[in-house]
Order: structure tokens, then C-alpha cells, then sequence
């Protein structure tokens, strides 16, 4: 058995640094059973054609792509380019199985987000709003059945997304979760730690600022908590367009009098990312929208005590490991404030959860998600 993977591997992105993480067990386990495979780096294949020719140059049995819709073009037409990817790896590799990850599946009923929070209104501008109305069934069927009935094999995060892909056209949907990183060293630490006083209670907040992140939402939250309380929004914009809502979240905190309790770091380098999670007294997750979320992984691996907007991908986590992750109404920020101070004030439970957080990070090892990849591979071969 021979594997190509196909991913971002040289980037500071979230794939990037899933695919060094992982890829490392799965060659292991490749090795132990007389297969082998490499990494094809994307960013060395900016061209479709010259993709598809160097992997017919390997032979490989199976394809498997790591999908994030940003790095294949954009998730828009024309930039979107994994559709004609896949056609044209198929013309070239009639024989060969072609598979991806999904790291995003949209749901059928997929809007461009609108979000509406705080003094002033985030709402979507108008090209949205006409794409919402004009474009939305074709681009649906471009980021659906286009994407995943073209492939073999779809592996979700979730069981909650097989039957979303399944109804694509995917010949095969396998459940395989997100694993939960190795734990890492200290490394290096991050200016934005400087300063802050021992009695202070910290929450992080990491991942890129998008709606879909909500950043707002914790934002929001820091208005009602005690002036002890400092908030560390540990992220910056990785697409242009985001860079409204990021504005919008720097005036929102400056309109509600908490600019001084909140960090925005900008960009978080991978070696700065355990100083932050040490710490923080709790790691909060204000997702609007969430596909599987590496931040929260990261925060496992670590044992950290983690609060999560109550969406199905995240309470999935809990009934894997219960208590794993607590819980409020997502995009309630009175229900977040909530949450926060419960868990605060009551150190019993911010350690049954650090507990629960490590025994879900044993459960879900690198090691062993890359044994349930190369289960995957044998199955869809066998197909």
C-alpha cells in the first residue's frame, strides 16, 4: 500500500500543523505493515496539471487530501480549485483512490454569516446579501456534491457530518475524530504575557477572528465580568475580508469600556502557544460555527478547563469524555458570563475538568488516530 497526502505543510495554518502532527504516526504505522507514503506539499504544486503529473509519476494506491476549502484556491469560483483537481488526478490515475479529510462540511443549509452583537451592528455586507439570495444553489453544489461525490472516501470529525456527506454522493463516510496533539514543551514565551499580575483570573480565546469564531460574543461577556478578570483573544485575520470583524471586535471592546482587560495578540507563532495555555485559568471557545476545531484540541492535549459554545460538534466531545468541555448558549454572552463565574470561583471544578480533559487526550493519541487512518485505507481498499 502506497499513500500520497496532499496538504499545506510549510504554512502557519491549522492543516499545516494537523498534517506535521499526524502524518509522522501514520508513516510509523505504514512502516509496520510494509507500506510506505509521502507528504505532497500543495505549496509546491500551485498548478493543477503539474500536481496531477507528479503524483501519476508516483503510482500511488491512494490519494488522501487534507481539505480546508481556503487552501485550495478559496472556498469561491473560480479560485476554488479542487473540483478540477480531482477530475484531473482522475485522468491520470484512473485506478487510484482518491480521498480527503474534511476539515469544514458545510451544511445544506449554508448562508454566508450574518452576525449582529454589541453597541454597533457586524452585518453582512451587501455582496453577501446577494449571494445569499442569487448564488447560494450552485456554490452549495460546487462545495458539496462537486467536492465530496467526486471521491472515493470522505473522513468527517464528526459522526454528526456523515450523513451531510453521504447525501453528496461520497461512496464512503468514516468517522475518524481530531486528535489530540502530543503535549509540547514550554517554548518560547509570547511579549503579550508580560504584565499580567498573579491574582489575575486569564481567559484565552485562540483561533483567527471571523464571525464564525465569535469573538465577539467573549467580548461582550468581559463587560459583565469582575475588573480581575483579564481576557488574551490569542489570533489575527487570515483572509482580508475578516478584517472588518476584526475591527469591529477592537471597537466593540473600546465602546464597552473593557479595551484595558483584553490582549489582542495579532498572529500566535506554533512555539508560543504553550505559554498561553499555562496561563490561562480557563481556555474559552465562543464558536458561532464550528466544523472540528484544532484550538480545542490543543487545549486538551494540555488538560486545560475549557468552555464551549454549545454546538453539536462540541457537545459530541463531552459524550466521548463527560465533562471534557462545559457549556453555554451559543451566542449568548449572559449564559457565557454565567458559565465563566461558576467555573472561576470553584476550583473542584475547574479540576474534574482538567482531569476529564487529559483522559480525552489519552483516548484520542495521535498514535492511535493514525491506527484508525490505516484501518481506513485497508477497508476502502478491500471496497
Amino acid at each position: 500500500m502506497k499513500i500520497a497526502w496532499v496538504t499545506t505543510w510549510n504554512k502557519s495554518c491549522g492543516i499545516a500543523t494537523y498534517s506535521r502532527a499526524l502524518w509522522k504516526n501514520i508513516e510509523r504505522e505504514l512502516k509496520g505493515v510494509n507500506s510506505d507514503g509521502c507528504v505532497v506539499p500543495l505549496e509546491e504544486f500551485p498548478d493543477n496539471e503539474m500536481l496531477a503529473r507528479h503524483l501519476a509519476e508516483m503510482k500511488p494506491d491512494i490519494v488522501h487530501f487534507q481539505h480546508e476549502y481556503g487552501i485550495y484556491g478559496n472556498k469561491n469560483p473560480p479560485g476554488y480549485r479542487f473540483p478540477a483537481l480531482v477530475s484531473k488526478i482522475r485522468s491520470h490515475l484512473p485506478g487510484t483512490a482518491l480521498i480527503a479529510t474534511a476539515h469544514t462540511v458545510l451544511p445544506p443549509d449554508y448562508r454566508f454569516p450574518a452576525i449582529k452583537g454589541g453597541l454597533r451592528a457586524f452585518v453582512e455586507n451587501p455582496a453577501r446579501r446577494i449571494a445569499n439570495v442569487f448564488f447560494l444553489p450552485r456554490l452549495r453544489k460546487i462545495w458539496n456534491e462537486h467536492t465530496w461525490g467526486r471521491l472515493d472516501g470522505v473522513i468527517v470529525h464528526s459522526s454528526l457530518q456523515e450523513a451531510t456527506t453521504l447525501a453528496c454522493g461520497a461512496r464512503y463516510v468514516f468517522t475518524i475524530p481530531h486528535f489530540v496533539f502530543d503535549a509540547h514543551p514550554s517554548g518560547i514565551r509570547h511579549p503579550a504575557l508580560n504584565g499580567i499580575l498573579n491574582e489575575e483570573k486569564v481567559i484565552v480565546v485562540f483561533g483567527y477572528f471571523t464571525p464564525e469564531k465569535g469573538q465577539h460574543v467573549a467580548i461582550q461577556a468581559m463587560n459583565s465580568l469582575p475588573p480581575d478578570v483579564r481576557m488574551i483573544l490569542a489570533g489575527g485575520t487570515r483572509r482580508k475580508e475578516d478584517t472588518v470583524y476584526y475591527e469591529h471586535c477592537l471597537s466593540l471592546a473600546r465602546s464597552l469600556g473593557v479595551s484595558d482587560r483584553i490582549t489582542f495578540t495579532g498572529f500566535v507563532p506554533e512555539d508560543c502557544m504553550s505559554g498561553f495555555f499555562a496561563r490561562a485559568d480557563l481556555v474559552l471557545a465562543p464558536f458561532m460555527a464550528t466544523s472540528g476545531s484544532g484550538s480545542l484540541a490543543q487545549a486538551l492535549a494540555r488538560g486545560a478547563a475549557v468552555l464551549a459554545s454549545d454546538l453539536p460538534l462540541n457537545l459530541e466531545i463531552a459524550m466521548r469524555e463527560p465533562g471534557a468541555l462545559a457549556f453555554f448558549t451559543t451566542g449568548d454572552a449572559d449564559s457565557c458570563v454565567g458559565a465563566i463565574r461558576r467555573i472561576l470561583t470553584d476550583d473542584a471544578v475547574m479540576e474534574r475538568m482538567r482531569t476529564a480533559a487529559k483522559k480525552y487526550a489519552q483516548a484520542y493519541s495521535p498514535a492511535r488516530i493514525a491506527g484508525m487512518h490505516l484501518e481506513f485505507y485497508g477497508k476502502l481498499l478491500k471496497l
